[in-house]
């Protein structure tokens, strides 16, 4: 029968042994992008995409930095620099759409954009709002440019979704066509009595579009009213 104390003295030696084997070093946080780093990587990349995704990059570096010149002061060097960062995130996507690629079947590159448009887009609307409002304009101009481009983005990337859009703004005319009576309909309820129909007030609902066609419905409701 082994001993409680041999047990105990193999444990505490299978501690020692194995808290001396070395682990893993941490993984080292990735360093913050440079301009100057983005810009090497920009040059030496051959391939499109990977060089879209370091314009973009790029871009969101020039818009921290026209973040950090205002909040010191310089509204000059903010308005450039956030101009600056408005050609890098046009660039990426002109580089991107060059490719041929499908953005809704090949998204790598068009996904990381979309991202960043749409992240940006709250900071430059948070940007215009701390600039006295004479002095705004040139990135409220950006802010806009930046949302334009996100649509272009957002449709290359989900075009079937594009036209149902289409189709929910177009609803309420489509509506209105729908509900207007047939021309029998009218003659029907006219005779009948029927005050549904002799109503004015249905009769302007369909829209100025329709005038014509309603005064001379209006006429024959009145003459067969008569009869």
């Amino acid at each position: 029968m082994v001993s409680p104390l041999r047990v105990q003295g193999a444990a505490a030696l299978f501690l020692i042994v194995f808290s001396s084997v070395p682990g893993p070093a941490p993984l080292a946080a990735r360093h913050p992008d440079t301009e100057e780093d983005l810009q090497a990587r920009i040059e030496r990349e051959q391939n499109p995409v990977k060089k879209a995704k370091f314009e973009v990059r790029l871009g969101r570096v020039k818009l921290t930095q026209a973040i950090a010149a205002y909040d010191k002061g310089d509204l000059d060097r903010c308005n450039a620099l956030a101009a600056a960062y408005l050609v890098e995130m046009k660039g990426a996507w002109q580089r991107l759409m060059g490719t041929g690629r499908s953005a809704e079947k090949k998204p790598e590159g068009f996904r990381e954009l979309d991202i960043a448009l749409r992240e940006d887009a709250r900071a430059l609307d948070d940007l215009a709002h701390r600039i006295p409002y004479n002095d705004r304009g040139p990135v409220t101009e950006v802010a806009h440019e930046v949302d334009k481009l996100h649509g272009e983005v957002l449709a290359a990337l989900f075009p079937a979704e594009a036209p149902s859009r289409a189709k929910k703004r177009s609803a309420p005319s489509g509506v209105t066509r729908l509900l207007r009576p047939s021309r029998a309909g009218l003659l029907k309820g006219a005779k009948c009595g029927d005050d549904l129909f002799c109503n004015a007030g249905v009769f302007g609902a369909f829209g100025a579009e329709d005038s014509a066609a309603t005064e001379n419905e209006s006429r024959v409701l009145s003459i067969a009213a008569t009869e």
